[in-house]
């Protein structure tokens, strides 16, 4: 192996390990399922180093266009794109829990805290875009799909009164972020 593709592998692994234990998605609630899902290749529920180091580097081969053992710009890009949609149907179905390829109100908030279920619910009265009071895999992803700019989440912070409206004063008060979701404080205005 050139001393140049292992430096860039020594580094992914160091990035994998620094991030493994962060959540697949970004929101209270929904916790590591799309990652144990993503990276437990053996299936054990139990997600090793080795298995996403295995993980990450064929998606590095396979994201590595013209095999220079380097990803440009574009080439990671397309790499977090497929990585993303990966995370997010193994969320979907780990939350699926009746195996009927919809999300119910239960379902989706099978996870959530006692005082983020509000807004949890809420987020998914905002989602379900066709009132079918289930979530297709489509409606959840553009959740979270970062080209889509749905604005679901942040409307849904704004939303402190869970009208799926907004007021004047709900959008000009200056709140803590994780006083909804139970998260950091972490996501766009």
């Amino acid at each position: 192996m050139p001393t140049q593709q292992k430096s860039v592998l020594a580094a992914l692994a160091v990035s994998i390990l620094t991030l493994a234990g962060g959540p697949a998605i970004a929101g209270g609630g929904h916790g590591n399922e799309g990652y144990i899902a993503a990276y437990d290749t053996n299936g054990d529920g139990v997600v090793t180093s080795a298995e996403i180091i295995a993980v990450r580097t064929a998606d590095f081969s396979t994201y590595d266009a013209d095999s220079s053992s380097l990803l440009s710009l574009a080439e990671y890009q397309n790499l977090e794109d497929a990585v993303q949609t990966r995370r997010l149907a193994a969320a979907f179905t780990a939350l699926d829990t009746d195996s009927s390829s919809t999300l119910t109100l239960a379902e989706f908030t099978a996870n959530a805290s006692t005082a983020s279920s509000s807004y949890w619910s809420n987020v998914f009265a905002l989602a379900d875009t066709d009132s079918s009071a289930t979530l297709t895999q489509a409606e959840f992803s553009a959740l979270y799909d970062h080209d889509d700019h749905s604005g679901i989440l942040s409307f849904a912070r704004f939303d402190t009164d869970y009208s799926q409206t907004l007021t004047l004063a709900e959008y000009t008060t200056v709140t803590s972020r994780s006083s909804h979701t139970g998260g950091k404080g972490k996501g766009r205005h």
